[in-house]
């Protein structure tokens, strides 16, 4: 799994979400004003299920679908916590997550260009 682009994007996701979840969580039992719940962190798991499934799978659309709303999350992260916390954990986050998706893109439509060469060859 690590060896291959979309592998290494699909733990990077993985690893940041799990991440951000314990965060989430310990941060809702010790602060009373965190607008995030334990349920908001069990659907964000159910919705980003398939799409890691199925980009790890090699399936282009769910690589973009999971950079998108992985960006969406983030992007809705600062908006919920607004001025209240320091949000650059999110944008951190974001970095580090969008960079391996963006290469597991790259090389899933390219080994498509080049598959479709050799069908035609």
């Amino acid at each position: 799994i690590t060896k291959s682009s979309r592998g290494t994007a699909v733990l990077t996701i993985t690893a940041l979400l799990a991440l951000g979840a314990v965060i989430t969580l310990a941060l809702s039992y010790f602060a009373t004003d965190i607008p995030v719940s334990f349920s908001d962190v069990i659907w964000s798991v159910v919705l980003y299920l398939p799409f890691l499934y199925f980009a790890y799978r090699g399936h282009l659309w769910a690589i973009v679908g999971l950079g998108l709303l992985y960006t969406a999350d983030k992007v809705l992260t600062v908006i919920a916590f607004g001025g209240n916390h320091f949000n650059i954990s999110s944008i951190i986050f974001w970095l580090i997550g969008i960079g391996p998706l963006w290469v597991a893109f790259k090389v899933e439509r390219e080994y498509r260009k080049r598959k479709t060469l050799r069908v035609d060859a």
